[in-house]
């Protein structure tokens, strides 16, 4: 990309990240359960999803980082190789460690609930946006972890945030 396409994408995503920190933003916490013990036994709304997997995959990270994950979610969505919601893709077997590590699924930083509500709330606002942005990102894993599938020639590597790294399928 030339230098100005780069001050383009990047004069969008400083106006698109001032929208996740208004203070006007509608999102609360308060309709987030936050006290789900294991979310496989649950019925969840899609935005309860993509919070709690949100929460338990990146929480710490930048909303960068974030939405990455939120469209390597709608990304399988829109795949014909994954399932066909965003809470069937977070709890499909083996996708998402968190989901079958017999640990407590509650949510205890309350402070990072509300901020990523928030962003899941604006990226189903824009998700159309944010999934033009992600270049097909449908698959990540930490930078400290080098799974056998990153390996594969049907694997392209999109970009290193924070502590993920995002691919697409070929």
């Amino acid at each position: 990309m030339s230098k100005r396409e780069w001050m383009g994408w990047f004069c969008l995503w400083g106006l698109i990240f001032s929208m996740f920190h208004s203070e006007k933003s509608q999102a609360s916490e308060n309709s987030i359960r936050t006290n789900i013990e294991d979310v496989l036994q649950v019925d969840m709304s899609t935005r309860e999803c993509l919070v709690y997997n949100l929460y338990m995959e990146s929480r710490g990270e930048s909303d960068l980082a974030n939405i990455m994950v939120l469209n390597s979610v709608y990304n399988r969505v829109l795949s014909k190789h994954f399932p066909n919601t965003p809470c069937e893709v977070v709890k499909q077997p083996f996708q998402y460690s968190w989901t079958r590590d017999k640990r407590s699924d509650k949510l205890h930083d309350h402070e990072q609930v509300s901020r990523l509500t928030r962003l899941v709330d604006n990226y189903l606002l824009n998700r159309e946006m944010f999934l033009a942005m992600g270049h097909g990102t449908d698959h990540y894993h930490h930078v400290n972890i080098t799974p056998e599938w990153s390996l594969s020639k049907r694997m392209v590597k999109v970009a290193t945030y924070d502590r993920h790294v995002f691919y697409r399928r070929k």
